[in-house]
């Protein structure tokens, strides 16, 4: 299946990193549609060191640990507003937003966007496709908050980049949520996710040792997921 990945400038580009990992390394992902904003550069090369200022497929692929040569990665302009992702016409999956600033978030909820991935957000949503944004920003104003339940209304699944403390590793954690955005995409990893299960079922039996309290594994699972 062929997905959109539209990263802009909020804090989090670890969240962006992980996420686009785990797309190319799923087997049902044939394609990754991927636009970068002004701010996403700056701001990955800031919090990972990674210089995007001269940035290529082949620079993508490098930093997403694919070979020179993979042709997974199609990066677009982010003013490109005839790039595929900005027509309904062609068809893909969904996209994902990771992380989402505020500004973008915005944008989106207006309708008034204003590049390539306001417009691609704004076709995924109108086209009943699958839009996943993940905004990364504490605290929430009410506009903020507005605006996340006006595209939650439109069809938007919102999913802040929460990490979770079922691992004690921090690098797990993001792991983890990279992987749930994915997984909002219907997108899994079977490999990683057994070894998710696994991490969390020894957390939650060293909880059962402490209480007493059987482990239900079948639950664990459903709701993990």
């Amino acid at each position: 299946m062929e997905i959109t990945v539209g990263i802009t400038g909020a804090s989090g580009a670890i969240y962006a990193h992980r996420t686009l990992v785990h797309l190319a390394a799923s087997d049902t992902v044939e394609r990754i549609n991927l636009i970068l904003s002004d701010s996403a550069r700056t701001v990955a090369m800031v919090e990972l060191g990674f210089d995007f200022r001269s940035c290529d497929e082949k620079r993508i692929n490098e930093w997403i640990g694919l070979p020179a040569d993979s042709k997974i990665i199609r990066l677009h302009r982010l003013d490109n507003m005839a790039a595929t992702p900005s027509s309904g016409s062609h068809l893909q999956a969904g996209m994902i937003v990771v992380p989402c600033s505020m500004g973008t978030l915005g944008a989106i909820a207006s309708g008034a966007g204003t590049n390539l991935i306001h417009r691609a957000a704004d076709v995924t949503l109108k086209e009943g496709r699958k839009l996943v944004l993940v905004p990364r920003e504490t605290p929430y104003n009410a506009i903020h908050i507005e605006n996340m339940l006006k595209l939650s209304r439109a069809g938007a699944r919102i999913l802040p980049a929460s990490p979770w403390f079922l691992s004690p590793a921090a690098d797990d954690r993001r792991t983890c949520r990279s992987s749930m955005f994915s997984d909002s995409r219907s997108v899994r990893d079977s490999a990683f996710e057994r070894d998710t299960m696994e991490r969390g079922y020894k957390q939650y039996e060293g909880l059962e040792a402490c209480t007493a309290r059987p482990v239900d594994r079948q639950k664990w699972r459903a709701v993990a997921r």
